[in-house]
């Protein structure tokens, strides 16, 4: 969380207030929950995998890592599936998510109830990763922060 508050005040722009804002929304609902911390892959989307028989092969590994909570990876495939297979806008996309994650979690061995959190923590960390890469080209999504808003402060 460290880390991730370090690079959300690098953050220029105007997406800077709008991080910050949906970050402290996150430490006041969830900073006294204790979660689970392993790998995870950081892009995981059915473009980044195939099978094949009984087999899965997976790729786009450079975004994956040591220390994020378990059950982001989950939280990140969700709003994708919801954005680019079912066509959804952030809005709907997070909540069909939202909807769709607490089984998922469980069955990680993560408690359901942390479905908001893990979609939350998803949605932000991509949200920074575009913020990052605009380093003097305009690069947007609105996709990720706008959801994560609509998620935590604009109920």
């Amino acid at each position: 969380w460290r880390s991730t508050s370090r690079r959300i005040a690098a953050v220029q722009g105007d997406a800077a207030a709008g991080l910050a804002a949906v970050a402290a929304e996150l430490e006041q609902r969830y900073g006294d929950r204790e979660i689970a911390v392993g790998s995870w892959h950081g892009d995981w989307t059915p473009s980044n995998m195939a099978g094949a028989g009984h087999r899965l092969s997976v790729w786009d590994w450079e975004r994956s890592g040591p220390g994020m909570p378990v059950g982001m990876d989950a939280g990140h495939f969700g709003f994708h599936i919801a954005r680019k297979v079912r066509k959804l806008a952030p809005k709907p996309a997070a909540a069909w998510t939202g909807s769709w994650i607490g089984p998922v979690l469980e069955k990680m061995g993560v408690p359901a109830d942390l479905g908001e959190l893990m979609l939350a923590l998803a949605l932000l960390e991509m949200a920074v990763r575009f913020q990052e890469a605009r380093g003097g080209v305009e690069v947007t999504d609105p996709a990720y922060l706008g959801a994560l808003q609509d998620l935590l402060l604009n109920r």
